[in-house]
């Protein structure tokens, strides 16, 4: 009787309007940052073999993600827990943007410390955002948490196909605004993830 009764409750849940409309914010939002998140698995090596000319480094885009992630997962954690998951994001937004346009500014002036750098505030930025994640799953009860879970990560594959499309916009208008090829998709994508500020400022309540 038990195993019957929660089933029932499984499948008679349904979802408030609040909690349908901080998913499709959500949802929207992470579509937008993954587009600016492919930049460094797609552009990071070329920008390091640019800067460098060395091709030992050619991980250092990736390798560094990795670090920063490590590093700004307690200081999110910790927002979150004083002041809710909205500051949390909005850190990582606005972290992101400022990685992503100085990638940008670094290719430009050909500045491998800078672009170092970039990199890691970037990676905290992106680090940070992820914990859209986590936003999604406070609003399910734990037994569908999945569910707002499989929501958002449509919402990253999304991000996935508007990347290639970001970098082919580059490519096209960089001869007629006389700025570097390689630069002008980190150029872009403070463009991309600024939306994604006001998405997130809309969502209420606040998913903690």
């Amino acid at each position: 009787m038990v195993k019957v009764t929660q089933i029932e409750q499984k499948t008679k849940f349904q979802i408030p309007n609040a909690i349908k409309w901080n998913t499709l914010l959500f949802a929207l939002s992470q579509a937008l940052v993954g587009a600016g998140t492919q930049m460094n698995p797609a552009l990071g090596a070329l920008v390091v073999l640019r800067l460098t000319g060395s091709t030992a480094l050619a991980g250092l885009g990736t390798s560094t993600m990795g670090v920063s992630r490590l590093l700004i997962a307690y200081p999110a954690g910790k927002i979150s827990d004083g002041f809710g998951r909205k500051p949390a994001l909005l850190l990582g937004l606005i972290l992101g943007m400022a990685g992503a346009a100085l990638t940008g500014l670094s290719v430009i002036w050909g500045s491998f410390p800078l672009v170092v750098v970039a990199f890691l505030v970037f990676g905290l930025g992106i680090g940070a955002v992820q914990q859209i994640r986590v936003a999604e799953a406070d609003m399910y009860p734990p037994q569908h948490r999945g569910l707002g879970m499989g929501y958002v990560l449509s919402g990253s594959l999304v991000g996935v196909l508007l990347a290639p499309a970001l970098v082919a916009l580059a490519q096209a208008t960089s001869p007629r605004l006389g700025i570097d090829a390689l630069s002008l998709p980190w150029l872009f994508v403070p463009a991309m993830i600024a939306p994604a500020v006001f998405l997130v400022f809309l969502v209420n309540p606040e998913p903690k």
